[in-house]
């Protein structure tokens, strides 16, 4: 596999220097790349001298965004007047009943796009979903490797589904299938009328027709999304509810309080923002990321620039 070059302009802080030193005993396919600011960073990416930038430790998030939108460019699929770019989450905790000894959520848009219209939150929607498939289809991968044979659930997991006519989620193959879910305070109109209801379920059924097989459902309530006993009686016909793996939420305040709460009160590990939408591979650390956290940026990084979205 080719080497995938990363460029850092925060190439001296200790802790992507730490970072990269331990990624590049880790990952055989990474190459990191020096620059003396951001905005040669974002040049060295737009001219590809390197395939992807990590920034953020030293600069603001603004600071990251804006180079990333006016060097290395935003992708206009729809030709839109505005193009949309947003940003994803990471979260991985250990979990014994899974496949791959994890649970993993894809969140979106926490960290960018504050009150998403139709075309945005259709964006993000596709954005996120194929964030999560180039990751989901590295971590096939990695599992594989480790473990030729394709785990089933174990018996716990199958345990905790009984309530469910029937589980969706079998093997590894199932487990790393994206299920989306777009999240609100009601589920299938539970919550009776409302703007954002309306404007989710607008956006589904225009993804439904242009993906026919894409995983997709909502509006759902966080419990019925992700917890199969209640997904099963809450929106029983659902494909989707239950075993959602890729959120998405109605705007950003609900997406940047859930995602310090899966943290703070789920002890999620938590990757990200991921940006998206943009020409290149692009992620914006915290600036209190550490050493941890930056590599596991790394890795996530190579993933999405290895791994082609499967239509």
């Amino acid at each position: 596999m080719p080497k995938t070059r990363i460029v850092f302009p925060e190439f001296t802080n200790p802790y992507i220097k730490e970072a990269i030193k331990i990624a590049t005993e880790r990952f055989s396919n990474f190459e990191a790349i020096g620059a003396d600011n951001l905005e040669h960073a974002a040049a060295a990416v737009k001219t590809g001298v390197a395939d992807a930038m990590i920034a953020g430790i030293d600069y603001t998030s603004r600071d990251v965004i804006l180079a990333s939108r006016d060097i290395i460019g935003v992708k206009n699929p729809r030709s839109l007047e505005k193009p949309t770019f947003s940003a994803s989450f990471i979260f991985t905790k250990p979990d014994k009943s899974s496949p791959i000894g994890r649970s993993v959520f894809i969140l979106g848009d926490a960290a960018a796009c504050k009150h998403p219209n139709f075309d945005q939150l259709y964006d993000i929607t596709l954005q996120t979903t194929d964030t999560a498939t180039k990751y989901f289809d590295y971590l096939k991968q990695k599992a594989k490797d480790d473990n030729p044979k394709d785990p089933i659930l174990s018996e716990e997991a199958r345990v905790e589904t009984l309530d469910s006519q029937e589980t969706p989620v079998k093997n590894l193959e199932d487990y790393l299938t994206p299920r989306v879910a777009l999240l609100s305070f009601s589920t299938l109109g539970s919550g009776g009328k409302d703007e954002t209801i309306s404007l989710e379920q607008s956006v589904i059924a225009k993804v439904q027709e242009n993906y026919p097989n894409l995983l997709i459902d909502g509006e759902l309530q966080l419990d019925a999304a992700i917890n199969s006993r209640i997904g099963a009686k809450k929106a029983p016909k659902s494909k989707v509810a239950g075993f959602a793996n890729v959120l998405i939420v109605p705007d950003l305040n609900t997406g940047n309080i859930l995602y310090k709460a899966m943290e703070q009160f789920g002890n999620f590990t938590s990757a990200g923002p991921i940006l998206q939408g943009f020409n290149a591979p692009v992620s914006d650390l915290s600036r209190g990321s550490t050493v941890f956290d930056i590599v596991s940026v790394i890795e996530v990084e190579l993933a999405l620039n290895n791994f082609e979205t499967v239509s």
